[in-house]
């Protein structure tokens, strides 16, 4: 089952994702966990076994022990099998691999093994940053100094209440960006009021399985009217470097891949007052899916996306996101576009995953 992107479903319960999140991203054992809940180390394996057979779709232990592997939670010898075997299993190594990208979805910061036929990532020097997953751990600008040392992210001891106070501090940022666009009315070509619905203020939650993301810029026909507005060239040409916002800089470790849509400017605009009135940090993906590309792997100092159109869409493209004197940006250059019909713009969306069932 895949979402509107075309990127796979992570068919997960919380509980579930809170495991894996636990044993990927905190360092717990299945005895930690084992602990916590009350049952055996062999029964948190289980669990954790089932849950990649969900992701996979079929059981990645049918041959060796991959899901310990995957996890984490091998010992040395067990995980030089694991890697002995995958060097022989082309069919295994495939469903590693993709496996491995679906538990990067689950879990962002998650420190995965290096796969057969990888290439070695550098390690960055230096402090290592918290909170930052592959691939965009050094992509925002550092906070802590050189000097200050730690050999992982520390194991929370903030409650429940604390951490989501955290967590919606951080949304207000975003927040704030989403705001400034919509008083902006950069999406929309003095069409803001009349998207306006002044009836209702109804908080109406995403539907489960809807991409999610920020929508970073609007692209408007060549021949548009509006003013201040980004326009695609008459030949359907479109190249900039576009600075990220401070404000939107907190969302950059979450960012999974980048889509660009042809919306319309009228249900961008109510998605983005939709999102400040009901305190949303991150909106639904809005318009047909024209491009999308995967974050790749460090390059200097982006991180290159390969845009790919969907079937039947006309022109290519390529992006990058990067960071330079401290400031994070994002460069995108596309060549044989269709122009945007009256009304609608492409939209450059920052992808942070999919919203959850509530």
């Amino acid at each position: 089952m895949r979402d509107t992107l075309g990127f796979p479903t992570v068919p997960l319960s919380a509980d579930q994702k809170a495991m894996l999140q636990l044993l990927l991203e905190r360092g717990q054992s299945y005895d930690d966990l084992a602990s916590i809940l009350g049952v055996g180390p062999d029964e948190v394996r289980s669990r954790a076994r089932t849950a990649l057979k969900e992701l996979a779709g079929e059981d990645p232990d049918r041959n060796v022990a991959l899901t310990d592997y995957l996890l984490g939670q091998a010992d040395p010898i067990d995980r030089a099998d694991a890697v002995r075997h995958l060097k022989d299993d082309p069919e295994d190594l495939a469903l590693v691999t993709e496996l491995a990208q679906k538990l990067r979805l689950v879990a962002p910061e998650a420190e995965l093994p290096r796969l057969p036929g990888e290439e070695r990532q550098p390690r960055a020097r230096g402090a290592r940053r918290e909170r930052m997953p592959k691939p965009l751990r050094r992509l925002v600008p550092a906070g802590r100094s050189t000097d200050e040392k730690s050999e992982r992210p520390p194991r929370t001891t903030l409650s429940r209440r604390q951490t989501q106070g955290i967590v919606l501090a951080g949304c207000g940022a975003v927040l704030i960006a989403v705001a400034v666009l919509a008083i902006a009315g950069v999406f929309s070509s003095g069409s803001a009021d009349s998207a306006t619905t002044g009836s209702t203020t109804t908080s109406t939650p995403a539907t489960a399985g809807k991409v999610q993301g920020y929508p970073l810029v609007p692209i408007a026909a060549s021949n548009s009217q509006g003013q201040g507005q980004i326009k695609l060239a008459a030949d359907g040409s479109f190249e900039d470097s576009i600075p990220i916002p401070t404000a939107v800089q907190s969302i950059l470790p979450n960012v999974q891949a980048v889509a660009i849509t042809l919306a319309k400017d009228k249900t961008v605009a109510q998605s983005i007052q939709d999102a400040v009135k009901n305190q949303q940090a991150i909106l639904t993906v809005e318009g047909k899916t024209d491009f999308v590309g995967v974050v790749g792997s460090q390059k200097g100092n982006v991180f290159p996306i390969a845009l790919k159109a969907a079937k039947g869409v006309k022109g290519s493209g390529q992006a990058a996101l990067g960071v330079a004197n401290k400031q994070p940006f994002f460069q995108i250059k596309m060549t044989g576009l269709d122009q945007p019909p009256k009304g609608s713009s492409y939209i450059i969306w920052l992808v942070v995953g999919t919203s959850q069932k509530q």
